[in-house]
């Protein structure tokens, strides 16, 4: 296996033995990178030529575990991966929120996830529980509608269904937060209660809902304000 090592040494062990679960289960390319599509996909088909090639040397196995050109195609795309949706500006704009707000309010409440991509790289993408419950998906150079939404754009991105902006909005709870700043009249209380319930919101957006600068709000972070 001294073969394999060399070649797949950027990825990490679990995705090697990964891939090689999957072709001892008959699993074809295009579903091994449709499964591993966070992994630099020309890696994870260089280690599955690398893989079966070996198993061929090795074993008897079924003509339809061997590489061939079919297994070249681009991973076949789930069902939702086709579906037009808004990328993360575009629907700050339809719900009237500031983009870094709503990018918190969707990562806490786990909708976006930070995850790491292509190696060193780490970006914010749907989890696979939001895209199984059909809230949206990644946009993937294989899955790319280029018309509708760019050709030009390498990176993975997330979208979100526009039918589902209600019930994330609703999920993400934004307005009864804003209903609640507004409703304490010091400037000092509003902060701390902000700093308590939600500190994962931006700077400008607690110094905006408390009417503190955001220097005083760095400020406060840095030493609590006094109860």
């Amino acid at each position: 296996m001294e073969e394999v090592y060399e070649v797949v040494g950027e990825l990490g062990w679990p995705v090697r033995l990964a891939i090689a679960d999957a072709i001892a289960g008959g699993k074809k390319l295009s579903f091994i990178q449709e499964r591993l599509w966070r992994h630099n996909l020309e890696q994870v088909r260089d280690v599955y030529r690398q893989l079966t090639k070996q198993r061929s040397d090795l074993l008897f196995v079924s003509d339809d575990r061997h590489y061939s050109k079919e297994d070249e195609e681009q991973p076949k795309a789930a069902p939702t991966s086709q579906r037009i949706g808004l990328r993360v500006p575009e629907f700050a704009g339809k719900a009237g929120i500031p983009q870094a707000t709503l990018t918190a309010l969707l990562e806490h409440h786990g909708f976006l996830e930070l995850v790491p991509y292509g190696g060193l790289q780490r970006r914010r993408l749907v989890p696979d529980n939001v895209v199984e419950a059909g809230y949206g998906h990644n946009v993937v150079p294989s899955n790319r509608i280029g018309h509708l939404e760019g050709y030009n754009t390498a990176a993975t991105f997330p979208v979100f269904y526009e039918e589902k902006i209600a019930d994330i909005l609703w999920c993400l709870n934004y307005q009864e937060i804003v209903d609640k700043a507004l409703s304490i009249h010091k400037k000092q209380d509003k902060l701390k209660w902000l700093l308590n319930d939600h500190p994962y919101l931006p700077q400008a957006e607690l110094a905006a809902l408390s009417g503190y600068s955001e220097r005083g709000v760095r400020k406060a972070i840095a030493q609590p304000l006094a109860a």
